[in-house]
């Protein structure tokens, strides 16, 4: 991220002595007055008069101008506020379960928000008391097309007024104030709007018929490359990832993390092929996935920026591990039998002194200095678990959640390639975050996939158990 031009202010008081030292400039020109070099007091003092008169004229235009400017500004700021009105229907999405994921919890305000212009209402999400803290602390606080009314930050979730209704109960759809949850009739519902509005239902039967194909096809032991969005929900992964594009807008502080990590894994110039390839692996039992997705970057009919090829004095290529389970680094270096990686865990970890202590107390991990081309540093041995989270302090969870954040959009975005699982929510996101093109690959290349590819479970716009292939919840 560009550095903050500094300015330095001229001292106060050499601004101070320039009246008292007759250092205008309209004082220099009576000083090289002819009428003074001839000795015509009078006439210099005339010339003084008009210097003054002149400087008194600058002054009232100057003052003049300023007031017009103000004026003008406050006319278009009120006729700004007037010209948004307040918004009709509102939707609020509270954050708080202590047992579900980040992404998971984020993944119902994101389905609804996708829905807002299909359903005429406008989302807003209520983070202030969520286990993994408020999301203003991370991103930029959306703006709306409408004013937010001011009842909507007083809800009291306990007793709710009578005019707001619980989304997916009786009378919902005519109410003008909707409060939104995880209860299973909530997300019942929100389901069969993001089919309705975001599904081609004849090009989802014709791909699940595909996916029973495959079962039976020993084969197809992964996802085929360009199916990680199928055709039938490209509507709804379009709305859902322009939601992401518009609202992980990240903070001054969160953005400058996410920088860091960039260049701790040699991500800050993507487009250099001087560089060596960074894959990333949210799973731990895909070791083959990341091979093949390596495999390709060197290939330019796959990869038209394609990396060239690798010398044996060349570093290797960094393998990024993302995920929660305790002792997957050490079983990838042992599936990596031809040493192609340097796989690394949690190169994200910004903790303080104090936050590794109690990073250690809570989730019963140990920290031990690796040596790497990341320089010796602190890495975890292990992730935190989610069962364990909300055991931690506000300060380490919100730590933790910025640690998630950054790497989520630094492999999501930058990484040459990330392996991920479509049943995972953090997959899913992840998919969101890389785009259309991201996801589903550079236009001509759509057979072939993007750089973010999951290897199980196509992407799909809701939860998981009712999704389209899940048992029992499709034809």
């Amino acid at each position: 991220m560009a550095s903050t031009t500094s300015y330095t202010p001229l001292p106060t008081e050499d601004v101070d002595d320039i009246p008292r030292r007759g250092g205008s400039i309209e004082g220099l020109r009576v000083i090289d007055s002819p009428a003074l070099q001839r000795g015509d007091i009078f006439g210099f003092k005339a010339a003084r008069r008009r210097a003054l008169s002149s400087r008194s004229l600058i002054l009232r235009a100057t003052l003049f101008t300023a007031a017009v400017l103000s004026l003008l500004a406050i006319v278009r700021l009120n006729w700004f506020s007037r010209g948004k009105a307040e918004c009709q229907r509102v939707m609020v999405r509270k954050f708080d379960s202590r047992d579900a994921g980040f992404c998971s919890e984020y993944g119902v305000y994101l389905h609804a928000k996708a829905l807002e212009r299909e359903m005429g209402w406008t989302v807003v999400p209520d983070t202030r008391d969520w286990i993994y803290g408020d999301l203003g602390e991370v991103f930029i606080p959306p703006t709306y097309e409408c004013t937010v009314p001011s009842d909507v930050s007083d809800l009291n979730w306990a007793k709710p007024e009578p005019e707001w209704r619980e989304f997916g109960a009786a009378g919902w759809k005519e109410a003008n104030r909707l409060y939104l949850t995880r209860d299973y009739r909530h997300l019942l519902e929100l389901e069969r709007l993001l089919r309705l509005h975001g599904v081609d239902r004849n090009a989802m039967d014709d791909f699940v018929r595909k996916t029973k194909l495959w079962r039976v096809d020993a084969e197809h032991l992964t996802l085929p490359y360009g199916e990680s969005v199928p055709r039938g929900v490209e509507k709804a992964f379009r709305a859902q990832a322009a939601v992401l594009e518009k609202e992980w807008i990240p903070t001054q502080r969160m953005q400058a993390q996410i920088d860091r990590l960039r260049e701790r894994v040699g991500l800050e110039d993507i487009a250099s092929r001087d560089r060596r390839p960074v894959v990333a692996d949210d799973l731990s039992v895909y070791f083959r996935a990341a091979q093949h997705a390596l495999s390709r970057l060197y290939v330019k009919q796959l990869t038209p920026a394609s990396f060239p090829p690798r010398l044996g004095i060349s570093p290797r290529p960094l393998l990024v591990v993302m995920t929660a389970e305790t002792g997957i680094v050490e079983s990838l270096i042992a599936l990596d039998e031809k040493d192609e990686f340097e796989i690394i865990l949690s190169p994200a970890e910004e903790l303080t002194a104090n936050e590794t202590i109690e990073f250690d107390r809570v989730f019963g991990t140990t920290h031990e200095a690796a040596t790497s081309s990341l320089g010796s540093r602190s890495l975890l041995s292990q992730r935190w678990s989610q069962k364990d989270f909300w055991r931690a302090s506000p300060d380490l969870r919100l730590a933790l959640t910025r640690q998630l954040v950054a790497e989520l959009i630094v492999y999501s975005k930058y990484a040459d390639a990330f392996v991920v699982s479509g049943n995972s929510n953090i997959g899913r996101i992840a998919l969101l975050l890389a785009g259309e093109e991201g996801a589903m690959g550079p236009p001509g290349h759509r057979a072939t996939g993007g750089r973010v590819r999951s290897i199980d479970v196509p992407w799909f716009p809701g939860v998981w158990f009712m999704s389209s292939f899940a048992p029992g919840q499709w034809s």
